[in-house]
């Protein structure tokens, strides 16, 4: 966004320039295990009013967004860090962005080993 302002006849006059983002990608989520998707959605709905899936590559946006789930996280007494990373193909040999993950970084969310009694799993096929 940028503005210009004069003064013709006495008067302030202000002009706003505000551009659309060239494209906007979809958000995808990883790791939040204590939500489901349509919950995560609405509660950054609340936080990020225009939030509607989307979001443009732009940093700043970016940060927003992890702030957000930074707090949502927070309220529910998770402390975390979130990171957001750009996710795409290499189909036509040079990367073609598709959208961005956001995902837990810190702390690491591990789970616990699973194992099975040999007798347990069957054989047949």
């Amino acid at each position: 966004m940028a503005y210009e302002y004069d003064w013709p006849n006495g008067h302030l006059r202000v002009v706003f320039k505000v551009e659309e983002a060239a494209s906007f990608h979809p958000c995808s989520f990883e790791n939040f295990v204590w939500f489901s998707d349509a919950e995560l959605r609405e509660a950054l709905n609340q936080e990020v009013p225009l939030f509607q899936g989307r979001v443009t590559d732009l940093e700043g946006n970016v940060a927003h967004i992890r702030a957000a789930l930074e707090r949502i996280l927070l309220a529910r007494g998770i402390v975390a860090r979130v990171q957001g990373l750009p996710y795409g193909s290499l189909a036509t040999g040079r990367f073609q962005f598709d959208g961005l993950q956001f995902r837990i970084d810190s702390p690491a969310i591990f789970w616990p080993s699973w194992s099975f009694p040999e007798r347990a799993i069957s054989r047949r096929f």
